[in-house]
């Protein structure tokens, strides 16, 4: 019998997670968490499901589900 998790969701299901490494000083932190939140590759929760997101002060690197490639994105 196959294995299933409390939530219902199968290993074909849309991924409702994101994962954020916030690689910045902890005194900036507030300021990149709302620079990633309003970021227009961001700003709404299905944007962010399902990517593995890297912040540095410089820039940030996405990683998409289903994507060979990686998205890197400089602040402006």
């Amino acid at each position: 019998m196959p294995a299933s998790s409390s939530s219902g969701s199968t290993p074909h299901s849309r991924c409702d997670r994101a994962l954020v490494y916030l690689d910045v000083n902890v005194d900036i932190v507030a300021e990149f968490i709302r620079r990633v939140l309003r970021h227009r590759e961001l700003n709404t929760k299905a944007k962010r499901m399902g990517n593995v997101i890297h912040v540095q002060p410089q820039s940030m690197t996405l990683w998409r589900m289903h994507h060979e490639t990686e998205l890197q994105i400089e602040w402006k």
